[in-house]
């Protein structure tokens, strides 16, 4: 038989590799901007500021929509049980090897539950709701977003239960993205999906009328390949500004960083702090303590006189 004599062709919908691919690119982005903070590359960290912050729950909240659509379409096909529980297989194999590698390298903000967690757990969710009314989908994603409005218990900040996001701190970790309202944006795709493909035959059929442009053809490439490419876009990134910070490594620079990152970590504004030890590194330097600093002998006295010029330095 063939391909086009299928009941149900087995063409993929560019459009939603293309969205798919836009937001893997803009997660690269986001990681790209928490790299420059995290290497002291610029001053501050532009991935915390409130455009930054905004921008990781714009890219994780459209990566999940994306995961409602694409739950929906892959419906059609005839053997959609077995390719879910494939993909779930291997998502969760992803997430864990992250999980894995971020309590190896950075055990006090270790990924426990981020954004590939939590579409494996919307993904299983989403698969129990296929066959539900789009009225209750409804229901479930209003339900999703309110919840964590009326619901906000000390007893769900036990690491056991704070993936749901109904506790009432947030937890040190360097990605988190709770059941809670996360499951909203998955519930919201599948309903799009619905609404905008209502028939079986149409909402698979996905043959290209001509040749994309290059720019689509590059996103469409990234967004059917997004896990690997979410995967190993951050080590790659990180070992690349690991490698430039360590060529470009001078004393100076890294009492500087350390500095700058003890004076945050107090309550000083970032600008504040940059200029204050920047005013600190030269006062060392000109009262001849530098040498000894660097050297790792400085003596009680010394400490002593460090610390008077960061008061100093402070109130500048």
């Amino acid at each position: 038989m063939s391909v086009s004599a299928l009941p149900f062709p087995s063409y993929r919908r560019p459009g939603i590799d293309i969205a798919r691919g836009f937001a893997v690119l803009a997660m690269v982005a986001y990681h790209f901007t928490w790299d420059l903070g995290y290497f002291h590359v610029v001053e501050g960290y532009p991935a915390a500021s409130p455009l930054g912050r905004l921008a990781a729950h714009a890219i994780a909240n459209g990566f999940l929509a994306l995961v409602g659509i694409s739950l929906v379409l892959a419906q059609h096909s005839p053997d959609f049980t077995r390719k879910f529980w494939r993909r779930q297989l291997i998502l969760g194999v992803a997430a864990a090897a992250i999980s894995l590698a971020t309590y190896i390298f950075m055990q006090e903000s270790w990924i426990f539950f981020g954004i590939l967690h939590c579409i494996f757990v919307c993904s299983l969710i989403g698969f129990a709701l296929h066959k539900a009314s789009t009225t209750a989908l409804l229901g479930i994603g209003v339900f999703a977003v309110l919840l964590p409005q009326f619901v906000a218990a000390s007893a769900l900040d036990h690491p056991a239960l704070v993936w749901l996001g109904l506790g009432r701190e947030l937890p040190f970790t360097n990605d988190f993205a709770p059941l809670f309202p996360s499951l909203a944006s998955v519930v919201a795709g599948m309903i799009y999906a619905r609404l905008k493909f209502p028939h079986r035959s149409f909402a698979n059929d996905n043959q290209q009328s001509r040749k994309p442009n290059p720019l689509l053809r590059f996103l469409s490439f990234c967004g059917r390949y997004s896990l690997p490419v979410y995967l190993i876009h951050q080590p790659l990134l990180f070992g690349a500004f690991l490698g430039l910070t360590t060529l470009a490594d001078t004393p100076e620079r890294r009492f500087e960083a350390d500095c700058h990152v003890q004076c945050t970590v107090s309550g000083g504004a970032a600008k504040v702090c940059t200029n204050a030890c920047s005013c600190v590194t030269a006062e060392l330097k000109s009262s001849k303590l530098w040498p000894a600093l660097v050297a790792g002998a400085l003596d009680d006295a010394g400490v002593a006189r460090m610390s008077d010029f960061a008061a100093l330095c402070g109130q500048k």
